[in-house]
């Protein structure tokens, strides 16, 4: 249910000449086989901190890189009004605790209204009418993601070229925030295309012909030079890290829909994501998922 905490939070803080920042985060439900990773807001002493880390804000799913890190922007009246409207619903009634699985999406949230501290969670099962009143925290994340400043961030792109029985994949991570970046390296990466649960770097490729395919580069594939990424990639500001990785025909896993079993020559697009675990820094911790710009006209040879 939604908590109201007046008399020992609020009082602890005030006392403390602390200015308590404001916390909505939504995360997937309990017993979700490939859960989402959160989506996190923030606000404190004026400004909006947006953690994005790959969850989706819309009711497409994304199919290129809109930004992984933490997104800060200054509090401005339109944006000010917007959170006295989500904290205006949230306020306004008290939610049963969210048991069992299989419940959706979940709001947690935790802030500041009129001298008093709500927390709680909700899951979103009060009918679209209610949850309407919640799109305003769809709407200031998209603004702090378009128009924020990247204090955190990660940007993934690839590119890939024809070798000798495959094709050199060449995957480049940027920084374009104020901090350095870990994520964990293809030691922790699965090569199963079955489990869309576990970390991993999905690369599909299809050309005109109908030939389509996808793999998972792992450890194994690494380049002599990128293999000091292995286990952790550390990524600083403006200073890119490419890893490469030769990727034989034998590791492709041909589509259902393939109109062959074997790589046939030619020019392929080529698309890409990632699911990976930040390590460092702190506030970033955990999984993120992003989809990478795709890649046109990589020329093949025939398997």
């Amino acid at each position: 249910m939604a908590f109201v905490s007046v008399f020992l939070f609020g009082v602890t803080e005030m006392a403390s000449g602390k200015n308590p920042s404001d916390s909505f985060a939504i995360r997937s439900g309990q017993g979700e086989v490939n859960p989402a990773p959160p989506m996190i807001v923030t606000v404190e002493e004026g400004k909006i901190a947006f953690y994005s880390r790959g969850r989706n804000m819309s009711a497409l799913p994304e199919t290129a890189y809109v930004g992984i890190g933490k997104y800060v922007l200054d509090v401005d009246k339109h944006t000010g009004q917007q959170i006295d409207s989500l904290k205006e619903a949230l306020s306004s009634r008290t939610f049963a605790p969210v048991h069992g699985l299989g419940n959706g999406p979940v709001l947690d949230f935790s802030f500041e209204r009129n001298g008093q501290h709500y927390q709680g969670e909700y899951n979103y099962q009060l009918g679209e009418a209610f949850n309407n009143k919640l799109s305003p925290l769809y709407q200031i994340a998209d603004k702090a993601l378009k128009h924020g400043h990247p204090e955190i961030n990660l940007h993934p792109v690839f590119a890939a070229h024809s070798a000798r029985d495959g094709f050199v994949l060449e995957l480049t991570f940027r920084n374009d925030g104020q901090k350095d970046i870990s994520i964990g390296g293809p030691d922790t990466w699965s090569p199963d295309l079955a489990r869309p649960d576990l970390l991993n770097v999905r690369i599909g490729a299809i050309n005109s012909a109908g030939t389509g395919f996808y793999v998972r580069p792992v450890s194994k594939y690494l380049s002599e030079a990128s293999r000091r990424y292995a286990k952790e990639i550390t990524v600083k500001p403006g200073e890119p890290v490419t890893l490469a990785f030769s990727v034989p025909y034998s590791a492709l896993t041909f589509t259902d829909t393939s109109s062959s079993r074997r790589v046939t020559s030619g020019s392929y697009r080529f698309i890409g994501e990632m699911t990976v675990d930040v390590l460092a820094p702190a506030e970033m911790q955990g999984r993120i998922y992003t989809p990478m710009n795709d890649v046109q006209s990589i020329e093949l040879q025939a398997q």
